[in-house]
Parts: C-alpha cells; structure tokens; sequence
C-alpha cells in the first residue's frame, strides 16, 4: 500500500487489542489518539503495551501541521518527544 501511494488503504490493518485495557488506566493515551485523528491521521494507534502514540498521515505537509500542532498541545506536557517521519513513497523505499 505504501508503495502504490495509497497509505489509506493500511488504515484497517492498524489496531492494538490492548489499547482498551490500558487506555483507562492511561486516558491521556486515547487523548492523543483522538487529536492525531482531529489534525488529519488517517490512522492512530498505540503500539505494543504502551505508551507510545503514532499517527498515519497521508502526506509529509499534514504530518508536519500535526506535529507541530502536537507540540504546542496542552498535552505536550505528557508527551516525552514527538518525531516526525516523513514516507515519501518509493523514493524513500529505494534509498
């Protein structure tokens, strides 16, 4: 999917099946969820056990407004860093 462009296509692949066990012990988890998807994720999720946060976005300019819009959250206190990985389609994969 990332290859042909379409990274819309991965977001019924994303899921944790214990992101409901540890959200309400950790709301500040679906929080951020939340506001990655309000600031245009396609997809969010948290991974493994917790408690890292990623976002799924369709191209680098709307990961970049929602990084730096995460940055300036009230949140962002909670939050010990925010990367922003930019996937340029096949270019990135042939380098």
């Amino acid at each position: 999917a990332l290859c042909e462009g379409e990274p819309a296509s991965l977001c019924g692949c994303v899921g944790n099946t214990f992101t409901a066990a540890v959200e309400p012990e950790i709301p500040v988890i679906r929080s951020i969820r939340e506001y990655m998807l309000s600031l245009g994720a396609l997809a969010s999720c948290m991974t493994g056990s917790g408690p890292t946060v990623f976002g799924l976005y369709e191209d680098a300019e709307t990961l970049r407004r929602a990084a730096c819009a995460i940055r300036r959250a009230s949140c962002a206190d909670q939050l010990s860093d925010v990367i922003e990985t930019a996937f340029a389609g096949e270019a990135a994969l042939s380098s």
